[in-house]
């Protein structure tokens, strides 16, 4: 038997993330889960940056108690997504523990920017945009897994979506409720976030793993 419900509250790092991961990992959850577990999208959680951040984000959790019972923490992975996990979730999940917060938390880093993950599949960027361009003509690599390579995913997708239409982060929403997560899956970040998805659904009560 499936649990009857999961809800994630998503720590981001901006607008982007607000926009296009939920869509992505609340359908990655509902494919782990099954049918018969409710997923809402996920709630964004921000707070501002700097000294005091970490044990912010704890206090703004405990804002939500009730409204989720799994984590999602996104951080840029730059050129070294392992640094980043412990540089900044190993030292929250520690920050967590110590304020009683038994929730799974799960990391979510992408290798580069978010943006990224939305050029890797050029279907959901011709049904957004309603274009019939080939991956050449919209200027994406030809391997799923390279997108991960761009320097400035952000400024290409900008790119892309100006020759059609001016720039509007709702595109972003869009693309991440269409971008196909089999694309994703030949991305190796998006492969650690199902990984660490599986492990973080398993310690919760009534959770059959699929």
């Amino acid at each position: 038997m499936s649990i009857p419900w999961v809800g994630v509250a998503l720590i981001t790092e901006g607008t982007s993330d607000d926009r296009f991961l939920p869509g992505i990992l609340r359908r990655s959850v509902q494919e782990r889960c099954g049918a018969g577990t409710e997923v809402p999208d996920p709630r964004p959680v921000r707070v501002a940056s700097g000294p005091g951040a970490r044990d912010a984000l704890v206090r703004a959790l405990t804002r939500l108690d009730g409204s989720f019972n799994l984590v999602a923490f996104r951080r840029d992975g730059g050129c070294d997504p392992d640094r980043e996990r412990e540089r900044w979730f190993v030292p929250f999940q520690d920050a967590c523990a110590l304020e009683g917060r038994s929730e799974p938390l799960v990391p979510v880093i992408p290798v580069q920017e978010t943006e990224a993950w939305a050029l890797a599949d050029g279907n959901a960027l011709r049904e957004v945009l309603g274009v019939d361009w080939s991956e050449e003509r919209l200027g994406l690599p030809r391997r799923a897994k390279d997108v991960e390579g761009l320097p400035r995913a952000k400024e290409t997708l900008k790119t892309i979506t100006r020759r059609v239409t001016p720039w509007d982060v709702s595109y972003l929403t869009r693309l991440g409720d269409c971008v196909s997560l089999d694309r994703l899956r030949e991305l190796p970040a998006f492969n650690r976030w199902e990984d660490d998805l599986a492990e973080a659904l398993r310690m919760l009560p009534g959770f059959t793993n699929r």
